[in-house]
């Protein structure tokens, strides 16, 4: 039997353009001191890395090129720099103890996009916790785990228990089947079925 390529289900996915983009003749390109870049996890730094600075921009939508300091004023929505935004995350993590940061990862890659995670945080850290199979004094490894907690909290990761600080949130314009997909990164994380395994097998 021939298929049609019309016969194949469609996927439609919706582009969304930046309102404001940089302005090039207003845009630098600027060195990272190397301080930050040890805080952010560089073990050796051999050539500079930059980024880039813009100080102005261009409203697509009328076309005037606003300075980004009036765009603070006039309250308009500033770009983030993508890659300073990056190297910011890094440091704040790698501020971190051991356990914490280890804990920090992982919640970092249940984020959904609309700048909390993919599950309430109780039920992530519970999962955390049987990673590597059931833990018996749950109480006490919870209890243990949230003090982790208050540390990736003071550091600015979380804000509030289903809030992410605003520096490490997400946001996108998702459909109703976008939003389902997010779980695949609960889903495919190897500790979930490693945990899981435990569980039948001591069941």
């Amino acid at each position: 039997m021939l298929y049609n390529k019309n016969d194949w289900p469609r996927k439609t996915i919706a582009l969304q353009l930046p309102r404001f983009v940089p302005w090039p003749p207003d845009t630098t390109v600027v060195r990272v001191p190397k301080l930050s870049l040890r805080n952010a996890g560089w073990k050796k730094i051999g050539m500079p890395v930059t980024r880039l600075s813009v100080k102005s921009y261009v409203d697509m939508e009328t076309g005037e090129i606003i300075k980004k300091r009036d765009m603070f004023e006039q309250r308009l929505p500033v770009p983030s720099n993508a890659s300073l935004r990056w190297i910011e995350q890094l440091c704040i993590v790698n501020s971190l103890g051991k356990k914490a940061k280890e804990l920090c990862v992982f919640l970092l890659k249940m984020r959904n996009s609309r700048g909390s995670f993919v599950l309430p945080l109780a039920n992530l850290i519970d999962v955390y916790i049987h990673r590597n199979g059931t833990v018996l004094r749950i109480s006490r490894a919870r209890h243990s785990h949230y003090d982790l907690i208050g540390d990736i909290a003071a550091a600015g990761v979380i804000a509030q228990e289903q809030a992410l600080g605003s520096l490490f949130q997400k946001h996108a314009r998702l459909s109703a089947q976008d939003v389902l997909e997010e779980s695949a990164a609960y889903y495919a994380w190897p500790g979930i079925f490693r945990g899981r395994g435990s569980w039948v097998s001591e069941s």
